[in-house]
């Protein structure tokens, strides 16, 4: 099977991961199922509604091949609250992570549920640059 590595997207938002493919989110039916053997989200989940995001985590699995990885990263609300309230950031830095295109914002706990609903079985979760998650999960 071609390695086939997809960067789905919402809005045009930041870099695009080196050795892959961008995409809209919105075009994900134009893959055959099980053809993914990886996909990295950024932010994803907070353009979408918060009904859309499950839904959109299924059409991803369901898009994704045996043992395919799923990098999924964005700003978790309880993590950037804490920060800002023990002064580790500017409130300047908290409007930059929160702007306007955003439909929702999560956490990590509630990802985690969508993503084990699912079926996906986590690898790795952790927070990176005090309030951002970083979830790698895989289709067993």
């Amino acid at each position: 099977m071609e390695n086939l590595k997809i960067y789905f997207h919402v809005k045009d938002q930041e870099l695009i991961p080196s050795n892959s493919t961008p995409d809209n989110i919105t075009n994900i039916d134009s893959y055959e199922d099980d053809s993914i053997t990886e996909v990295i989200v950024q932010n994803m989940c907070d353009y979408l509604f918060k009904t859309d995001v499950p839904l959109a985590l299924q059409k991803i699995f369901q898009k994704m091949s045996k043992d395919a990885k799923l990098h999924i990263q964005g700003s978790d609300l309880k993590q950037l609250c804490s920060a800002y309230a023990f002064n580790m950031i500017e409130a300047s830095l908290i409007k930059n992570s929160l702007y306007p295109y955003k439909q929702s914002i999560h956490n990590m706990s509630e990802i985690l549920a969508y993503l084990q609903d699912i079926g996906f079985k986590i690898k790795i979760k952790k927070y990176i640059n005090i309030f951002e998650y970083y979830i790698v999960a895989y289709k067993p």
